[in-house]
């Protein structure tokens, strides 16, 4: 769509998690405050609202692959879909699980705001790509389990649908 306007990359977003459970894999569950980034690709607010796909880019829970996560967004939203990059948190002592809670805060606030990024609320997906993949798969298995009701939010960070590129989902033993 050269010289289109029709395809919007907004401002990143800043969520606040203060006071949220959060996974740490040493000392259990902890208390972090914290803010998390997601950049909505969004297209313009005309007719029905529009599925959203959250993107989760791989990167070994350590970076981000740019290539993982702002073009696939467009691929989406070039399909009519409003799309998310979840730029969750890796090194820094943060990793898997913590970030699975990360995942969950961004599904519960595009569901709570899908007026404003005219989203159907009933149509979420997640999409994964290599250890964005595994997180992906990862909330799509335990959205109701405890950690997350203990979180405060049981229903709000259930997928509507999941996409895996090529997911983590197990680990090579060397053997």
């Amino acid at each position: 769509q050269k010289g289109s306007t029709s395809l919007v990359e907004q401002q990143k977003v800043s969520i606040e998690m203060t006071g949220r459970l959060v996974d740490n894999k040493d000392s259990g569950s902890v208390l972090r405050d914290s803010n998390i980034n997601l950049i909505p690709f969004i297209n313009p607010g005309i007719g029905e609202p529009k599925p959203a796909v959250i993107v989760c880019p791989g990167g070994g829970y350590s970076v981000l692959s740019e290539r993982e996560g702002r073009p696939v967004a467009l691929r989406f939203q070039s399909y009519g879909m409003q799309a998310f990059v979840l730029e969750y948190r890796g090194g820094d002592g943060i990793s898997y699980p913590a970030v699975r809670n990360e995942l969950a805060q961004a599904v519960e606030h595009v569901r709570e705001n899908a007026a404003y990024y005219h989203v159907n609320p009933d149509a979420v997906l997640l999409c994964g790509l290599s250890a964005g993949g595994h997180l992906a798969a990862s909330l799509a298995v335990h959205w109701d389990s405890s950690w997350c009701r203990q979180l405060g939010f049981p229903q709000n960070c259930k997928h509507d649908g999941l996409i895996l590129c090529y997911p983590v989902t197990g680990e090579d033993r060397g053997g």
